[in-house]
């Protein structure tokens, strides 16, 4: 596996240069691999499918990205235990997708149930990690509605993200918060 590992590191330092084509063409052959060596459904396809779409949302394709998460989803609830952070990850990037495609109610009750996890499990967390779950469920209850929770959960974002470890999917963080605040203060 060690010769792949610089083939799996390289789509997302591609998709935050704005290279997606070479990112998404990079990401699939490292899929095929983790395929090939440990089987349609183990930790390491779930990781691919998850970079794949991360790839896919900063293209504009959350239809597409919201399939390959839901994959990567099934196949970690099997492979580990409720509320690890891998499934809680998984969760939150599904429900920004969600968002995305304006599948709101689905994204607000998967979104809760993250948020919930992370202050309810034994499993440490980033604080950038509990930020980015917090701020997509802000998301979801802007266009819900539900304003005084939402302005509570969107405040100070790019603070609260300190740390995130990906440009451009920061980027896209902090542009859904920004959007959502803004739609509340009108």
């Amino acid at each position: 596996m060690d010769s792949i590992g610089p083939v799996m590191r390289n789509p997302l330092m591609r998709a935050d240069q704005g290279r997606y084509v070479d990112a998404e063409q990079l990401e699939r052959q490292a899929l095929a691999m983790r395929q090939k060596f440990t089987g349609e459904e183990g930790p390491d396809v779930a990781a691919s499918l998850i970079n794949l779409a991360l790839v896919r949302s900063l293209q504009r394709d959350p239809a597409s990205a919201e399939t390959l998460l839901k994959q990567a989803l099934e196949i970690r609830q099997k492979e580990l235990s409720a509320g690890h952070p891998a499934i809680i990850s998984t969760e939150v990037r599904l429900g920004e997708m969600l968002i995305d495609e304006g599948k709101i109610a689905e994204a607000e009750t998967l979104l809760r149930k993250a948020v919930g996890d992370i202050h309810a499990v034994p499993f440490p967390l980033t604080s950038w990690q509990v930020a980015e779950a917090e701020i997509a469920l802000g998301c979801a209850l802007a266009k819900n509605a539900h304003s005084a929770e939402g302005e509570r959960l969107l405040h100070d974002p790019e603070a609260r993200l300190k740390g995130y470890p990906e440009a451009a999917l920061h980027q896209q963080i902090l542009h859904r918060a920004e959007a959502s605040k803004k739609r509340l203060t009108s």
